[in-house]
């Protein structure tokens, strides 16, 4: 119970809410208040709030039901709303903590200190079910109950995520033909968080080949840029839509799903360009832009082997739900490259070492090694063939389906050598049409980038001789247990000039 003095009454009595960002109801852009949030929903989607509450005779906690539920359902279709369709229980929770749209007085009425009556309260036993028509509640009363709510909320903010998981399993049995979808999205959830940690974020910065390659070209085409509608597809630092902003654009919708968006938006204040760029925070699949097209996709979505993540596909969504019609995406065009490797690539040291670990054979652990992708820097005097682009991408046109592909690929043997290994690397292009192109590359002839080189060893080196072709077939999909990595498949043969060809081999490589 909490003790409530007769001078703390009086203060409340005095007491004016200071104004607090409020998130809007169907998207994820910030109000500067509860009262901005209504009227840019009523502006935007036609969902007056204020009118509905009239419609539907709603109390302040039906008003919360109604917030609450249009927060969950995303429902805009109030020509078809029925009172039941909210009227629930389940909808006194609180979507958004500390919600200003909660606090709302929507029934100012209701609170007069000559009212009769009050509307329904919530009781402190906390179920949905003990909710009930409360009688005229002194101050102490209302005091009390405002005070275990906010123990309630105290608690379960400061539960982990696996206390709350655990809470979760008592109440929720775990069905266990839902364990693959539970990983996945733990796989997901992870993939986001991991992306909070400014390291990942310092790294990316500090490589200077891609973040040079962003800015030099946004930078040295205004003409591009200039009062356009921009949107960054996972912003990150935000980096990007501040060069858009510095080159003119008109505005800048910045979307992450990661936590790093806070300090994004604090980096955007800090060189005042918050006018000039919204940052939202959500999946881009999942919120609602405040505008129905941009003029431009900028994203630096590229991972190893060019596709890791998969993040492409959702700049490709974007793509297809906002862009305008021969709208830019930035980059534009890409290729993906094969090459084949010699043996002192680092095949000794990374496959040969399990043949001999202090006198001992550890083939089990070598059979590993070999099932898995090598993220390195190679030098170029280790490549033995000749470039093969085998896959090149469009981005105004290149699909989602195409990301996964089977396509052939010939390999010339430049020398005499022992192959020990495929590798693989990508090259970026900035195009669109302007007036300033910029390209870069990841190969090993370039200035080294995080993105390094993708290294395939073989489970033996092969003696060729120059002149010699590989000729096979790449297949490139989506792994089994994570939608986010890759599973690489190699199926190749060699053409000898001393007509020693040898057979059709394959191996396979997860990234």
């Amino acid at each position: 119970t909490m003790a409530v003095s007769e001078n703390q009454a009086e203060e409340w009595d005095d007491w004016v809410e200071d104004e607090q960002a409020c998130l809007g109801l169907f998207d994820s852009v910030e109000h500067v208040s509860a009262q901005a949030c209504l009227e840019a929903t009523a502006s935007q989607y036609g969902v007056d709030i204020l009118a509905l509450k009239t419609k539907f005779d709603l109390d302040q906690y039906g008003c919360i039901q109604l917030i609450n539920y249009l927060r969950t359902t995303k429902n805009t279709d109030i020509a078809n709303l029925k009172a039941q369709d909210f009227k629930q229980d389940k909808y006194y929770k609180p979507v958004v903590a500390n919600d200003p749209l909660l606090s709302y007085d929507f029934c100012p009425e209701e609170w007069s200190d000559d009212e009769e009556s009050v509307p329904a309260g919530v009781a402190p036993a906390g179920n949905a079910s003990d909710v009930a028509q409360v009688a005229k509640p002194t101050y102490d009363e209302l005091a009390e109950r405002c005070q275990w709510l906010i123990q309630q909320l105290q608690e379960a903010q400061s539960l982990s995520t696996s206390e709350l998981q655990a809470a979760r399993s008592e109440v929720v049995p775990e069905a266990s033909n839902d364990s693959d979808d539970e990983e996945r999205e733990t796989a997901v959830e992870g993939y986001f968080e991991g992306y909070g940690h400014y390291s990942i974020h310092e790294e990316m910065l500090k490589d200077s080949v891609r973040t040079n390659a962003y800015r030099d070209y946004i930078l040295q085409n205004p003409e591009l840029f200039k009062d356009k509608i921009v949107l960054d597809v996972g912003c990150g630092t935000g980096v990007l839509s501040m060069f858009a902003a510095q080159a003119g654009a008109k505005h800048v919708y910045a979307v992450d799903n990661s936590p790093i968006l806070r300090e994004a938006q604090e980096i955007i204040r800090e060189n005042k360009l918050q006018d000039k760029i919204t940052c939202i925070r959500g999946k881009i699949e999942e919120i609602c832009l405040p505008v129905a097209q941009v003029d431009i996709i900028v994203s630096e979505w590229m991972g190893y082997f060019l596709l890791f993540e998969a993040m492409l596909d959702s700049v490709l969504w974007a793509r297809d739900k906002y862009l305008v019609p021969g709208g830019c995406m930035l980059p534009d065009q890409s290729s993906m490259y094969l090459v084949g490797m010699d043996a002192a690539c680092g095949h000794k040291d990374r496959i040969g070492y399990w043949d001999d670990v202090y006198g001992l054979k550890m083939s089990a652990l070598k059979r590993e090694v070999l099932k898995e992708s090598w993220v390195t820097v190679v030098k170029h005097e280790h490549v033995v063939t000749a470039p093969y682009v085998f896959k090149s991408l469009d981005m105004s046109s290149i699909t989602v389906p195409e990301l996964t592909f089977v396509q052939p690929f010939t390999l010339v043997v430049a020398r005499d050598t022992q192959l020990g290994a495929f590798m693989s690397y990508f090259d970026i292009v900035f195009d669109c049409n302007a007036s300033n192109t910029v390209y870069f590359s990841t190969g090993p002839e370039a200035t080294p980038t995080h993105w390094q080189q993708v290294v395939l060893l073989l489970e033996e080196p092969l003696s060729l001789c120059r002149g010699d072709v590989i000729q096979g077939k790449l297949t490139l999909a989506r792994h089994e247990s994570n939608d986010r990595g890759l599973k690489v498949t190699l199926e190749y043969c060699v053409e000898s000039l001393n007509n020693v060809n040898l057979p059709m081999r394959a191996q396979a490589w997860t990234v």
